[in-house]
């Protein structure tokens, strides 16, 4: 499964965007995707505090997703889908709003893999 397709099976909408990057889109989330020779690339926030791809607290691309995930591919799909959640509550807007994350960055899916493991 592509990043477009993961990103659809968990209820975001996919466009084709400007200088051939996609937008996928929920009621709280945006976010930007480029694919290119060496994979793919994901920056993400909160609707509300999206101004550019720069500042997003959730930045993802498939060059370093073994070692954020540690190799648990078949949870890739789950850990974003909980990081892009946490994302889009009130909490989550609060911490990107403030940009608190540069801190310790609670959207990272090395964090929701660890949260999940302590379940």
């Amino acid at each position: 499964m592509d990043i477009l397709e993961i990103m659809e099976s968990i209820g975001f909408k996919v466009t084709p965007g400007m200088y051939g990057e996609y937008r996928a889109e929920s009621d709280d989330i945006v976010c930007i995707i480029a694919i290119d020779d060496s994979g793919w690339h994901l920056w993400a926030d909160n609707r509300r505090c999206f101004d550019k791809r720069g500042n997003c607290p959730l930045r993802i691309s498939s060059i370093t997703l073994e070692k954020e995930i540690e190799g648990e591919f078949d949870l890739f799909p789950t850990l974003l889908s909980m990081s892009l959640n946490f994302l889009s509550s009130p909490e989550g807007y609060e911490i990107s709003n403030t940009f608190s994350y540069l801190d310790e960055n609670p959207f990272t899916l090395s964090y929701q893999l660890s949260i999940r493991s302590k379940q």
